[in-house]
């Protein structure tokens, strides 16, 4: 990955603190949106954060892996896919908005995704760390959600649940990066019901 390793300190007594945590995280996040992966350093972000580097030495092993969580929260975290709504649609059509207001109210979100993606077409040692922190992490939620579907019987039988994920979600990428259209809620929720529109079961008709 040709990265900064960090020298491996385990930390000893009492546990990490969670503020100091939160400002590592945060410094990463900020130099990584506004000058890119190549701004991360250890250095950088102690600085940012106000802690030193053995702080950060305990609890990563490379300027990547901070990097890396960091994007993944901004991304929505655990709870980039909200709680159940009771419907497929419903999960999918939150997550899609919110996916969709972050990359329209921070243009910069967008930018750095597509600088870390190219990052991992040239270097594949960081296409999976990216992949482990970022990628499957929001791929198993998204999974989770349509896991209840099938268990409600929402889906049809035989769905590619993996094809389903990738339409959603990269039909954003798609339009920020290559047709440059307009992202908004309208856009958001048209990708949602075309999607639905072919993967769920539809209740029989009443006969007249």
């Amino acid at each position: 990955m040709g990265g900064e390793v960090i020298p491996q300190v385990r930390s000893r007594g009492r546990p990490r603190s969670e503020r100091a945590r939160a400002a590592v995280l945060a410094g990463a996040e900020e130099l990584l949106e506004a000058r890119g992966l190549g701004a991360v350093s250890v250095d950088a972000i102690a600085l940012r954060a106000g802690v030193s580097k053995a702080t950060i030495y305990r609890w990563w092993g490379s300027k990547e892996e901070i990097a890396l969580e960091a994007f993944y929260l901004t991304l929505g975290g655990p709870a980039a896919i909200a709680a159940d709504s009771g419907s497929l649609a419903g999960d999918m059509q939150a997550a899609i908005l919110a996916r969709v207001r972050l990359l329209s109210d921070r243009p910069s979100v967008a930018r750095t995704m597509a600088g870390l993606v190219a990052q991992a077409q040239e270097d594949p040692e960081f296409a999976a760390t990216y992949g482990r922190r970022v990628v499957e992490p929001l791929r198993e939620q998204a999974r989770a959600a349509f896991g209840r579907a099938v268990e409600r019987g929402e889906i049809r039988p035989g769905t590619n649940v993996e094809a389903a994920i990738d339409l959603l979600f990269g039909g954003i990428y798609h339009r920020v990066w290559q047709s440059q259209g307009r992202l908004d809620e309208q856009f958001a929720r048209a990708l949602v019901e075309i999607v639905m529109n072919g993967i769920t079961v539809r209740p029989p008709s009443s006969a007249a």
